[in-house]
């Protein structure tokens, strides 16, 4: 296999291992085409990531997703949030009872997560040194394993502090998934160049298993994922500037970021066009889900070992 995707006039080629079924970035982007890519423009520039109705809408599946943890472990303890983000969604979990830990890069959504009352933050990547062994009992990455240059040793860490019976759930872009086959390189999941890698879910299942942990739950439907999945990626195919709708609901309070991004004609045009589409766009998901080839998959695994 291999394909091709294109980010700011730069082309990034997608090529897949025969030997382990990973799909890999290539070249893999250089440090400065990183930083440039996790600039304050990736985090947005206001107080939030999102304009404010966004925002309130994340905030909902945010919360959802923790009292639905909460109640598949069954009790409180203490839960770890790699690439936290705002760190909304460990607060939310800090209501059903759990101590939070968060990690995240340097920048903007550092900061917002710093606020948070009660976290616990480190800054940077997870290090092997960071927390003692069979530490939490809950570990969760939503949409950040894809990011990691060293996914591997994350990996084995997670299994070092994660508490016998303790859970672990991820959520993936799919690429395995129709709206990845459909799309190919103006798919809005593969996010060149901050996605390095992309692995199928029976990787994931195998590669957690290999560790001691066995697979509770596999989920390829995600409203708030997979639906903006679909329209983002349409609108991609007819758009020269990529991921532009996501990019002005980001910025829908930065005018000067607006004007930057080809007008407002084009942000009422673009919405125009995605809410004509809304309809077969969820059905769409609704088939994917079901076919088993979800956008995005969501994962919970439980330590046996």
């Amino acid at each position: 296999m291999h394909s091709t995707c294109t980010d700011e006039g730069v082309s990034y080629d997608l090529v897949r291992c025969k030997c382990c079924n990973v799909v890999v970035l290539w070249p893999p982007p250089s440090a400065d085409e990183l930083r440039r890519a996790y600039s304050d423009v990736y985090y947005g520039s206001d107080a939030t990531k999102f304009s404010s109705p966004i925002e309130i809408m994340v905030d909902h599946f945010r919360r959802r997703r923790a009292k639905r943890l909460a109640k598949l472990l069954g009790r409180p303890g203490r839960a770890l949030d790699i690439g936290c983000g705002n760190g909304k969604f460990l607060g939310f979990l800090q209501s059903e009872g759990f101590q939070i830990f968060g990690s995240e890069l340097p920048g903007k959504a550092f900061e917002r997560a710093s606020k948070i009352p009660g976290i616990h933050l480190t800054q940077g990547e997870l290090q092997a040194s960071d927390y003692e062994e069979g530490m939490f009992d809950l570990v969760t990455m939503w949409h950040v394993f894809e990011h990691l240059d060293r996914p591997a040793d994350t990996v084995r860490t997670i299994s070092r502090i994660v508490s016998h019976g303790g859970l672990v759930s991820l959520s993936v872009p799919n690429f395995e998934s129709l709206q990845r086959s459909i799309f190919r390189g103006n798919w809005f999941h593969l996010d060149p160049p901050r996605h390095l890698f992309f692995m199928g879910p029976e990787e994931i299942e195998k590669t957690f298993s290999d560790i001691g942990f066995r697979l509770v739950s596999v989920s390829h439907f995600s409203f708030e994922h997979n639906l903006f999945g679909v329209l983002q990626s349409l609108l991609n195919t007819f758009i020269t500037k990529r991921d532009s709708l996501y990019d002005y609901l980001k910025f829908a309070g930065d005018q000067g970021r607006a004007s930057e991004n080809e007008g407002r004609f084009s942000f009422y045009a673009q919405m125009s066009i995605a809410a004509m589409a809304l309809p077969a766009a969820a059905a769409f998901c609704t088939v994917e889900a079901a076919a088993g080839r979800g956008g995005t998959v969501e994962f919970v695994f439980e330590k046996t070992t």
